[in-house]
């Protein structure tokens, strides 16, 4: 067990539950660079602000595949929303968005660090080390990023999740 042992000034690590989400906006996108991603939630938010349906500060993220003959990620992003009856017609008008009921991550390990990319980058190696044995390309780190209403990313939990 590992109960929050501190490996850096602001990050650490601790067994966590399964932790359940409900009402996501869920796509899927090929990238380059994850940070496409986040440019593509910057231009749907402002969207479902317009019709009265607000994120809860929250992205969460994965990697679910990879080429690397052509040197791309597919990700999965999950959204947790806070749900109106408008939201409906705004998933028939963009069908590249589908609305998830239900979505858990699995009981594992879960690092939290500060929007930095020296401790993000330590703490991917963290859970490496950490689940040496795990086979990452079928156990990939879940991201959940905490944002600010404006877009702005604030934090990140890291999972791994057990037995998966």
């Amino acid at each position: 067990m590992l109960n929050n042992i501190f490996y850096d000034s602001s990050a650490t690590i601790s067994d966590t539950e399964a932790v359940a989400f409900d009402n996501l906006l869920c796509f899927e996108r090929e990238v380059t660079q994850p940070q496409i991603v986040k440019q593509e939630i910057d231009i749907v938010m402002p969207k479902l602000r317009k019709i009265g349906v607000n994120h809860k500060n929250i992205v969460i993220s994965k990697v679910i595949r990879t080429d690397p003959i052509r040197k791309t990620m597919t990700m999965q992003i999950h959204v947790p929303l806070k749900t109106n009856e408008r939201l409906k017609q705004f998933f028939c008008d963009n069908s590249q968005y589908t609305l998830e009921h239900s979505f858990v991550i699995q009981k594992g390990v879960k690092l939290v660090i500060s929007n930095s990319e020296r401790e993000f980058r330590a703490g991917i190696q963290r859970l490496m080390e950490l689940r040496s044995g795990f086979d990452m390309k079928n156990n990939p780190i879940i991201e959940l990023s905490h944002i600010s209403f404006d877009g702005r990313v604030l934090g990140f939990e890291l999972f791994l999740e057990d037995n998966v």
